[in-house]
Formats: structure tokens, sequence, C-alpha cells
């Protein structure tokens, strides 16, 4: 069967909910500065900063939740480059949330948002 680990699909669900919990920092981040300051020429940068950050955790949480699927999906059992690819993609799920995680706390930092 084409299933991973209990462990495995724990821990790849949470770094899910981490990506989840980011994209809603980001956007009420965004939310924030816009509704205070509004699209200025000192916002624009970090609004547009914040724009890419949801996009890429959207599109982190997107491609690990489908690479899941389809490894669960796959029968007998996943093929070892779909494997590689998934384990491949939660990993650069997490360092995106990393990187993610420290831009959002300097723009918070940045725009007296704490």
């Amino acid at each position: 069967m084409a299933s991973l680990s209990d462990e495995t699909l724990l821990v790849t669900l949470f770094r899910q909910g981490r990506l989840l919990k980011l994209l809603d920092e980001v956007t009420k981040a965004d939310m924030t500065i816009y509704e205070r300051f509004g699209e200025t020429e000192n916002t624009m940068t970090t609004l547009a900063q914040l724009q890419n950050s949801r996009e890429r955790l959207t599109n982190s949480y997107t491609r690990v939740g489908t690479l899941l699927q389809r490894v669960h999906e796959s029968q007998p059992e996943a093929d070892t480059s779909l494997l590689e690819l998934f384990y491949r993609s939660v990993a650069e799920a997490l360092a995106t949330a990393d990187a993610i995680e420290a831009t959002v706390k300097e723009t918070k930092r940045d725009w007296d948002l704490l």
C-alpha cells in the first residue's frame, strides 16, 4: 500500500497548518498596513513583499497537499521519484515558512505592528 507512516503524515499536516497560520499572519499584516497607511510610496514595497509571501505560502501549501494526495493514491505503492519529490517539497515548504516568518516579524517591527 502506498501510504506514509503515521509520524510522517502528522508532521506533514502540522507543517501545512503552520503554512496556513503564516498565511493568516501575512494577510493580517498586509491589511493592517494598507488600512493604516494606505497605498503610498512608503508602503508599496512592503505590500508587494507581503503579496509575494502570500503567493509563496499558497504555492507551498498546495504543492505539499497535492503530492500528499498523489502518494496516497498511488497503488500498489508510490514510485520512488514521487516520494522524493514529496519529501523535497515538504523541506522546501519548511524553508519557505522559516523565511517568511522572519520577514513578517521584521515587517511588523518596521511598521510598529507588534
